[in-house]
C-alpha cells in the first residue's frame, strides 16, 4: 500500500514544457505526486488527510484528489466505512477511517458556534416584533412572543460552555403568531 506524506507544491523546471501553468506536488521526501499516481492500486480506496489525521478526500481514483498540504494513503475498502465522508467528522487512525474524536476545545468551539447560530436565528425571528415595539404598533400577542424569545436569547447567552458533556439547550419558544 502506497502512502505519500505531506504533499506540497514545488517549481518543476520543465513545467512550461510539460503543461504551461501546471502545479506540481511532491512529498516531504521528494516523491512526485503525478509520477506516483499510477502506482496506486485500482482495488483500494485513496484517502487524503491533513496533519491531524482528519479525512479531506475519499476517492477510488487518486487522480480525483488535489492533495496540496495533505497526505494520501490507499486503504482496503473494508477499512473505509460506506458512510464515511469529507465533512471533517472522520479521521484516519492506524490505517482505518473512523469517526473523529474531538478535543475538549473543539467541542467547546462547536457549542459556541451552535449557540451563535441559535442566537442569530432567534434575533431574526424577533426583528419584526422589535420594529413594531419601537413604533408602538405591537399586539399583546406579539409582545408576549417577543418576551419569550428575548428570554430564550438571554438563556443562550448565560449558558456555561466550558464543559460540553451534559449540555442541555434551552427550549426554543413556540411561535404565538406568524410574524
Amino acid at each position: 500500500m502506497l502512502t505519500l506524506k505531506n504533499l506540497t507544491s514545488y517549481e518543476n523546471e520543465y513545467r512550461d514544457l510539460i503543461v504551461p501553468g501546471a502545479y506540481f506536488l511532491h512529498t516531504e521526501d521528494g516523491l512526485d505526486w503525478y509520477y506516483h499516481l499510477n502506482k496506486f492500486s485500482e482495488e483500494t480506496i485513496k484517502v487524503a488527510y491533513d496533519d491531524k489525521g482528519i479525512v479531506r478526500f475519499i476517492e477510488k481514483d487518486a487522480s480525483m484528489i488535489w492533495p496540496v498540504n495533505l497526505s494520501v494513503t490507499e486503504l482496503n475498502p473494508e477499512n473505509v466505512p460506506a458512510e464515511a465522508d469529507v465533512s471533517g467528522k472522520w479521521s484516519l487512525v492506524d490505517g482505518v477511517v473512523v469517526p473523529r474524536v474531538y478535543s475538549s476545545r473543539e467541542l467547546i468551539d462547536q457549542a459556541e458556534a451552535e449557540r451563535d447560530k441559535r442566537i442569530a436565528e432567534a434575533r431574526q425571528t424577533m426583528n419584526e416584533w422589535q420594529n413594531d415595539l419601537l413604533l408602538d404598533e405591537i399586539s399583546d400577542e406579539d409582545r408576549t412572543s417577543l418576551k419569550k424569545w428575548n428570554a430564550y436569547v438571554k438563556a443562550l447567552k448565560a449558558m456555561d460552555l466550558s464543559s460540553t458533556e451534559s449540555l442541555i439547550w434551552p427550549a426554543v419558544p413556540s411561535p404565538v403568531s406568524d410574524h
